[in-house]
């Protein structure tokens, strides 16, 4: 049908792959008209498309212009939507209504300001302060929150918030870190509490410096015999050696980082950072003294 098409079509130029309109209209078998007006329908409804000619020429996303594979901005989000809508996605028989029907749902000005807040928190405590993280984006607020880190350490931060990210199933704080003076990254379900100062910034400190301010680097060792599930959840951080394939990735969450090396049982070993090897083991011990209590 013409919107996977139109969504297929989409996804390749995102990718950064410049193709052709006979190219194409091979690989979905349509005419090169057809094509071109495809892309006058992508251009639309919001996705930045480059036209060249010449025998280098072809189609092609805008210089600059991205979507991540690995995490959504609100702006992102908002523009998902209304590339949808702009498509006719919404409409009751369209495979991608539950799609649109979901992002609506999640902020009730999403079709004035185009941006997009999931209710997807464990509790109202986050709710409450996605909210008011998000409207701090917008007026450019300074905050102060209450942090603790994935060791639990608590710490209190000025902040000037600059974008929310969902990305592995959770949502993020991009900001401005007044103490530090550089870019940091906080996992809302880590923020203890959100303070408003009253105090607004006009032109916003551009960001250097990208820093997890929970995050650590981690390398593991896996089985040849897993290559498909790791290429699918490491994909282009896996590297074939002779031991296996090595994989350099960063957690920003202990238990979820223990909890996908377990998914793997025998099949990986945790090369470093040696406390979360330590971590490992006791797990394990943990979950072998249940087993001999029976």
């Amino acid at each position: 049908m013409r919107l996977d098409r139109l969504l297929g079509i989409t996804m390749e130029l995102l990718s950064k792959k410049k193709m052709t309109a006979s190219e194409l209209a091979e690989k979905y078998e349509v005419s090169v008209r057809t094509i071109y007006r495809d892309m006058e329908s992508i251009s639309m409804a919001g996705i930045p498309i480059k036209a060249t000619t010449g025998t280098a020429g072809g189609f092609e996303t805008m210089p600059g212009y991205f979507l991540s594979k690995n995490y959504f901005s609100l702006q992102e989000l908002g523009l998902m939507y209304h590339f949808f809508k702009a498509l006719g996605a919404v409409s009751e028989n369209s495979p991608f209504s539950g799609v649109t029907q979901k992002l609506s749902a999640l902020n009730n000005q999403l079709e004035e300001t185009s941006q997009v807040l999931f209710k997807s928190v464990a509790t109202d405590k986050e709710a409450e302060n996605l909210l008011n993280l998000h409207k701090a984006v917008v007026e450019a607020e300074v905050l102060t929150i209450q942090y603790i880190d994935a060791h639990g350490t608590r710490t209190k931060r000025d902040i000037l918030p600059y974008q929310l990210i969902w990305e592995d199933s959770s949502w993020y704080l991009e900001a401005y870190c007044l103490l530090r003076q550089a870019k940091r990254y906080f996992k809302l379900s880590r923020i203890d509490s959100v303070q408003k100062s009253g105090q607004y910034i006009e032109k916003k400190p551009e960001l250097l410096e990208e820093v997890r301010s929970d995050g650590f680097q981690t390398t593991l060792l896996f089985d040849y015999s897993v290559q498909s599930k790791v290429d699918e959840q490491f994909s282009g951080k896996w590297v074939k050696t002779e031991k296996g394939l090595s994989v350099e990735t960063e957690f920003y969450d202990k238990q979820y980082a223990l909890s996908v090396i377990l998914s793997y049982t025998n099949k990986v070993k945790v090369i470093e950072p040696d406390w979360l090897r330590k971590d490992l083991v006791n797990v394990l011990r943990d979950i072998q003294r249940k087993y001999k209590e029976e």
